[in-house]
């Protein structure tokens, strides 16, 4: 474990970019939290990732609680960025 691993939430990760960066984030060794609706896409998901690195699931409505509590305890909201990376 590199001093560069960071713990990413992944929201909509079940298909498309979501997912790819998820495997992709996975790969470089950071800790993913991968968020979706579809429950059977999840677990796909997961086991896709086993071999990778570590990548946890939250079904959607985690992914919203989990979100919620990071404003609750700290007064900020979560900040999004776009897939590129880029700073909003």
């Amino acid at each position: 474990m590199s001093n560069t691993q960071k713990t990413v939430l992944i929201t909509g990760a079940t298909a498309g970019i979501g997912r790819m960066t998820a495997l992709h984030l996975t790969k470089l060794g950071h800790h993913v939290i991968a968020s979706g609706r579809k429950v059977s896409e999840l677990a796909k998901l997961k086991d896709e990732a086993a071999s990778l690195g570590k990548l946890d699931t939250l079904h959607d409505e985690g992914g919203r609680r989990a979100t919620g509590r990071r404003q609750y305890r700290t007064g900020q909201r979560p900040r999004a960025r776009p897939a590129s990376g880029a700073a909003p």
